[in-house]
Order: C-alpha cells, then structure tokens, then sequence
C-alpha cells in the first residue's frame, strides 16, 4: 500500500514545487500565467495522520477542522 506519511510528504512537496511555478510573476511563451497558491494543511494534518484507517480519508472532525483552515485561506485571498 502506497498510502503512508513519507510518500503524502514526497506527494506534498512536488505539488508545492508545481503550485510554485504558476505563482505570480512566473511567465511562458509570453503568457501571465494565472496566480496560483499552495495551501499547506501539514500542520493540521501532521498530528494525525495515523487516525484514518486507510490513512488517507480522515474521520469528520479532522476533514471539517482542514475545510475550514481551507475556506479561511481562499477568502482571505486579495484578487
């Protein structure tokens, strides 16, 4: 089973990398890319990431508390 922590960190960290090469500024073939953000859970998450079974699908009280972190992040958001 390929659902354990080393490889949700190695999964975080090239889709920071990928967020990070459509942040602002970034330019291709003289296209403004969209702005693009990576929101980090790790912290939230870190603590309990053995609670779910399948160590992927977290119980609700963990799924609704990283909704919430998720909702706060995109509304602060200056467009």
């Amino acid at each position: 089973d390929w659902r354990n922590p080393i490889n949700a960190d190695i999964g975080t960290t090239i889709l920071q990398e990928i967020a990070n090469g459509f942040a602002p500024n970034n330019t291709a073939d003289d296209m403004t890319l969209p702005p693009v953000s990576f929101i980090d859970t790790n912290f939230l998450l870190d603590a309990v990431w053995d609670s779910a079974p399948d160590w992927s699908h977290f119980p609700k009280e963990t799924s609704q508390m990283e909704a919430r972190f998720l909702v706060s992040e995109i509304l602060k958001e200056d467009f």
